[in-house]
């Protein structure tokens, strides 16, 4: 059995505090429709003060973010853009356009155009190996990241790895053409997980015995290319209830799951994944 480490940097959440006697920032808030107003709320330091510098001594200031999602002074939820040294050209624009523009997702966004944040992400990168003996990585949510830094940091996380890493992103689109085009802005070295095909198994559970089985590999990452294609059925984001709810159904002998898990198999050019909670 093989071990991959879930790899989620994308943005920080709940550990993170502010500072009070650190320098502050001037945010913007994001109002509705994307139109920005100037506002007077203030981002101090973010740091981790309990770890007291054991793991790493990098300190996770202001110009490491370039967005948030809540103030304190006033006590406000929302999408507050940090301004700093690396934010004055916008938000970045190296990411998928869904929304017009979608660096941004959620929490104390990350800023991948600060080089120091980047370095410490291949330290961290480093650490982690060296403490888990881990046999790859899962990226989480690529497509609010530059292709760029994943590009260069899979380089550098295989030159210093003492053993060959599978790795594997999560870009969740249902257009195979973008997930074509993530592929080859990272010089293809990483897999991808078949989103568009999740969605046709989806759709077949839906459907039953009147989905054309035929067509389930249509518009697939399978289809397009299947060396780079890492196919599932489910997984925590496609429940019910979730962000990318798309379910498959079963009746009460299961066999829309079994189905799927049979095609799924039998795509020996790809490579497979089970959800856990169908196991």
């Amino acid at each position: 059995m093989a071990v991959l480490l879930d790899v989620v940097v994308n943005h920080k959440m709940g550990p993170m505090r502010r500072n009070p006697s650190a320098c502050s920032a001037w945010m913007r808030r994001i109002a509705p429709k994307s139109a920005m107003r100037s506002s007077n709320a203030k981002l101090d330091a973010l740091h981790l003060p309990a770890r007291a510098g054991q793991y790493s001594q990098f300190i996770w200031d202001y110009k490491c973010f370039s967005g948030i999602d809540h103030i304190e002074n006033p006590n406000e939820d929302g999408i507050f853009k940090i301004v700093n040294d690396y934010t004055g050209e916008g938000w970045n624009d190296q990411v998928d356009d869904e929304m017009g523009n979608f660096d941004y997702l959620m929490g104390e966004n990350i800023d991948f155009r600060n080089h120091a944040v980047t370095e410490e992400i291949k330290y961290w990168a480093r650490w982690v190996m060296e403490q888990t003996h881990c046999d790859g990585f899962r990226l989480d949510a690529v497509k609010h990241i530059p292709a760029r830094f994943y590009k260069e940091w899979i380089e550098h996380v295989r030159e210093v790895a003492p053993q060959p890493l599978f790795i594997v992103a999560e870009y969740w689109s249902h257009e195979v053409d973008k997930l074509q085009h993530y592929i080859n802005q990272v010089d293809g070295k990483t897999m991808l997980f078949d989103a568009p095909l999740q969605m046709k198994f989806h759709e077949a559970s839906r459907q039953g015995r009147d989905y054309d089985m035929s067509q389930i590999f249509t518009g697939t990452l399978v289809e397009a290319d299947p060396f780079h294609a890492v196919t599932l059925v489910a997984n925590h984001d496609t429940q019910p209830l979730q962000a990318l709810e798309a379910p498959v159904e079963a009746g009460s002998n299961r066999w829309p799951t079994r189905s799927s898990c049979c095609v799924k198999t039998a795509c020996r050019a790809c490579s497979t994944r089970i959800f856990w909670r169908q196991l």
